[in-house]
């Protein structure tokens, strides 16, 4: 098979915001378990990433020359502005729907779904949407997560290793503080109305994606209340590693996390909700708990499955050409 990734999202040392860890370790997953596969990556650096909207223009022309020279079976592409780069591509295309607002009633959202129906496969990371999808050829698949990286590891040395404070009760706010839909403000507001609880937040944005484990490990909860997600990255790397986490019920949230058990759920903006279950996570009870989770681990999260799914994804479709 000759496959190639096209994506505006891939983590770069001048993106700060580490966007598209999910697309890199799946491209190096399907390297890694199928050598046999030649996989090619077209990187497009949008304004979101510091570039422009003519990039996407110039990938076209990129595009052109790449599928010329190398003549590709399959083009995957991971964001819908991709779709319209490969526009003139005579391989199969497949779609994954990252995208967290196609639900809403937007431009965004209808080219979301412009992109889903022109795309020849769709792989589908939120169950709801995919519930609805009436495309044939489409596979319900949320991103895996390397979980020899994402694993319990003990919270001292983690605290030492991100150089963070071992005597207060340590909240990871894992999102960039300046993306304004992942209401940092909300966390703020919460905190406020805490009393008798030492906190130290750890701010994200800027946390490099090989270090993220430590911090999670670091923490006694990890508090991810945006008011929108696909999936729930963030939500599987907390529960993999055994740390609590609080999160909005978005994406997949609510297939994940047992209230209270391994974490908490809340409504969209409900600070008085939020404040409550950090006070619940920071009471005495908490560390017993964790304990009881250690090594139970039952979700089928991780990267190299997920991989196996994919691969027979692609050869399912293209043996249907």
């Amino acid at each position: 098979m000759k496959i190639l990734f096209v994506t505006n999202m891939f983590p770069t040392q001048d993106d700060s915001l580490w966007r598209g860890k999910f697309v890199k370790e799946q491209l190096n997953s399907i390297i890694e378990q199928s050598p046999e596969t030649l996989v090619d990556l077209l990187h497009i650096k949008g304004k979101i990433s510091g570039g422009s909207y003519f990039n996407y223009i110039k990938a076209i022309f990129t595009f052109i020359k790449l599928q010329k020279k190398n003549h590709y079976d399959l083009v995957h592409i991971h964001h819908f502005l991709c779709l319209f780069v490969t526009i003139f591509s005579p391989a199969i295309r497949v779609y994954t729907v990252h995208e967290g607002e196609v639900s809403k009633k937007s431009i965004r959202s209808l080219l979301i779904k412009m992109a889903i129906y022109f795309c020849d496969a769709t792989i589908i990371v939120n169950h709801s949407l995919f519930k609805k999808t009436k495309k044939s050829k489409s596979l319900f698949l949320p991103c895996g997560i390397n979980t020899s990286q994402f694993r319990y590891l003990d919270k001292l040395a983690c605290l030492k290793a991100i150089n963070a404070p071992a005597n207060k009760f340590i909240i990871l706010f894992p999102a960039s503080p300046d993306r304004p839909e992942k209401n940092a403000d909300l966390l703020r507001q919460a905190i406020a109305k805490i009393s008798g609880v030492d906190i130290h937040i750890l701010w994200g944005g800027s946390i490099p994606p090989e270090k993220m484990h430590l911090y999670i490990n670091a923490s006694d909860v990890v508090v991810n209340i945006g008011n929108y997600e696909s999936d729930g990255l963030t939500v599987k790397e907390a529960i993999s590693c055994q740390t609590p986490i609080i999160s909005t019920r978005v994406g997949n949230a609510e297939i994940y996390i047992k209230h209270r058990a391994n974490g908490s759920l809340i409504n969209i903006a409900d600070i008085n909700s939020l404040a409550q279950e950090i006070r619940y996570w920071s009471g005495p009870h908490q560390q017993d708990s964790i304990t009881k989770k250690q090594n139970s681990n039952h979700y089928d999260i991780d990267i190299k499955k997920n991989t196996e799914s994919l691969l027979k994804f692609y050869r399912d479709i293209l043996n249907d050409k």
